[in-house]
């Protein structure tokens, strides 16, 4: 990881650790994936850190952060990215995020538009139909929750050695390259089961399409393959590009869910055509 530095940062009230690799250049922050840490994104941020000054931090609750008993919803996520901008002295930079992380990406720069200069998301959880809620969910139903597939993964996780974790992900991601296979494996090392105890679902709903109309930065949407398990259908992102302002859609064939980790070489070529199309 050459010269980047790591250090924890407070911002929105609580410590986020910070990898980055600096230098005089247009600042990129990335947001990861439920689950994830900073460092997953470590094999794009080799690609890109001899042109931009690229930050990786752990989200609440992942990694090395701090992981507080309560506050994780989309809007809190939002702000402790916005903090994090504030707190390093980030001039407009361009957030970059997946999954999770692209929900958040999304959200910071719909409700703080004056700190970001663009947004790239890839395949964020927005899911169609958007229907808000009715009534509220009935608190007496909670003893009788089915089990939560996330929480049960992770466990399963949490008992594994960080070499049966990369065994496991080569196994079953075998397209995967091993930077990516060690940064997955040290993630579910570190995740913290807690988060559990506080919410029930990776991402909560966000009625997703009032933040596209907010959003006036340019925005990429990387989609790829639902049968592959990626989540944005081709209805979904037609309704973005009818929703925002300055959208771009780029569909990447042959990848699910982790498009960056599937379809590398096509996911970096969108991405740094948007990023010379909208220079910081």
């Amino acid at each position: 990881m050459g010269d980047w530095t790591n250090h924890n940062i407070q911002a929105n009230g609580i410590h986020l650790n910070v990898h980055r690799t600096g230098g005089n250049k247009p600042p990129l922050v990335l947001s990861h994936g439920f689950t994830d840490i900073g460092l997953c994104w470590r094999r794009v941020t080799l690609e890109l850190e001899s042109d931009y000054d690229v930050v990786m931090y752990d989200a609440r609750g992942h990694g090395l952060s701090s992981g507080p008993e309560s506050g994780y919803g989309a809007e809190v996520h939002a702000a402790d990215l916005a903090g994090l901008i504030g707190a390093l002295r980030l001039d407009q930079p361009v957030v970059m995020g997946h999954s999770m992380g692209a929900n958040t990406a999304a959200i910071t720069a719909a409700e703080y538009p004056d700190l970001v200069r663009a947004v790239i998301l890839e395949d964020p959880p927005w899911f169609l139909p958007v229907e808000k809620p009715q009534t509220e969910p009935d608190d007496d139903t909670d003893d009788v929750r089915p089990p939560n597939p996330w929480q049960m993964r992770a466990q399963q996780f949490k008992g594994m050695s960080r070499e049966d974790l990369m065994s496991f992900c080569r196994s079953t991601n075998p397209t995967w390259d091993e930077i990516d296979i060690e940064d997955w494996a040290d993630s579910k090392v570190q995740f913290n089961l807690a988060i559990f105890d506080v919410t029930q679902t990776p991402v909560e709903p966000t009625w997703w399409q009032e933040t596209v109309r907010l959003i006036q930065a340019p925005l990429l949407l990387l989609t790829a393959d639902p049968e592959r398990g990626a989540l944005v259908t081709e209805e979904a992102a037609r309704l973005v590009l009818e929703l925002g302002s300055q959208v771009r859609v780029v569909e990447i064939s042959g990848a699910g869910h982790s498009i960056r980790r599937e379809q590398f070489e096509p996911y970096m070529a969108a991405v740094t055509a948007f990023l010379k199309d909208h220079p910081v």
